[in-house]
């Protein structure tokens, strides 16, 4: 398999064996270690032998590399009409008006409930044992 590691410039938190968290920009990151630099100052981080040592990884992107879903599977928006509502008008008044609206409002939940948004696939997430269970 190959190994796929984050791209320099990459915000990360990261979570060691030892719970300790560390934030930082990625400088490098190989097989034997990876070099951060601390995100408010110029320090550097070094974890030597990372795929012993770090449990997991949280990858931050600027919101400009957000993932941006395909809009034509949207439904497209619905403008609703202004409810003109006087101030001492009685509720069964309302009711009585918009009983239409309400019927053809209710009448599209319960399509929805029929069809709903279908769930995001595709992702690979593979499932497994960290090293430091099996000693």
């Amino acid at each position: 398999m190959e190994d796929i590691y984050p791209v320099v410039g990459t915000l990360v938190i990261i979570t060691l064996r030892n719970n300790l968290c560390i934030e930082g920009v990625v400088e490098g990151w190989n097989k034997k270690m990876v070099i951060l630099k601390a995100p408010n100052s110029e320090n550097q981080i070094v974890i030597y032998k990372p795929e012993k040592n770090i449990l997991f990884a949280k990858l931050i992107y600027s919101k400009t590399k957000e993932v941006m879903m395909d809009t034509a599977d949207l439904p497209a928006p619905i403008e609703e009409e202004e409810i003109d509502v006087l101030p001492n008008e009685p509720f069964e008044s309302l009711a009585e008006k918009h009983k239409e609206r309400v019927c053809d409002l209710r009448s599209k939940i319960a399509a929805h409930l029929q069809n709903p948004i279908v769930p995001i696939s595709g992702y690979n997430v593979g499932y497994g044992v960290p090293d430091f269970f099996q000693r």
